[in-house]
């Protein structure tokens, strides 16, 4: 839990270096890029996650610890979809509910691909940001600042 803190700081960091008031969709891009595991932090919170999740289908209450948290995040990419379809952003083929969930799972299993197989953190971060703006165009007033500064 400690380290899920961190790794909130490590977020508000990252928004914070943007300046402004951040939007939905940059807080989503800050959550979706620190599961990236650009962070050494992250990175071992990942192997441990993966370790743990095979023994939580037979374990109820390690299975809740893992996912604790998950579903206010999966709610928050749903939302920042359903705005961009509603605001014209988003084509007329897209599912908040299915693409939202999309991003949420991209996001993780780029985290896994970086972590436990050595792809390239920087080619995560171009998969899981070309997919956010073909399901989320920024809107135009934040287009200049609507990529998260992963420097954090």
């Amino acid at each position: 839990r400690e380290a899920h803190r961190r790794m909130e700081s490590r977020i508000a960091a990252r928004l914070a270096k943007q300046g402004g008031a951040a939007g939905e969709r940059e807080v989503l891009l800050a959550v979706l890029d620190e599961l990236l595991g650009g962070h050494p932090e992250t990175r071992d919170a990942i192997r441990i996650h993966t370790f743990f999740a095979a023994r939580a289908g037979r374990d109820d209450r390690l299975a809740a610890v893992l996912t604790e948290g998950d579903e206010e995040l999966q709610s928050l990419a749903v939302s920042v979809v359903a705005r961009a379809r509603a605001d014209g952003r988003a084509g007329p083929d897209v599912d908040p509910e299915l693409d939202g969930q999309a991003l949420w799972t991209l996001a993780r299993g780029l985290g896994g691909d970086v972590v436990l197989y050595g792809a390239p953190i920087e080619q995560a971060r171009r998969v899981l940001h070309h997919v956010v703006r073909r399901l989320v165009p920024p809107v135009r007033d934040d287009a200049p600042r609507a990529e998260v500064d992963p420097g954090t």
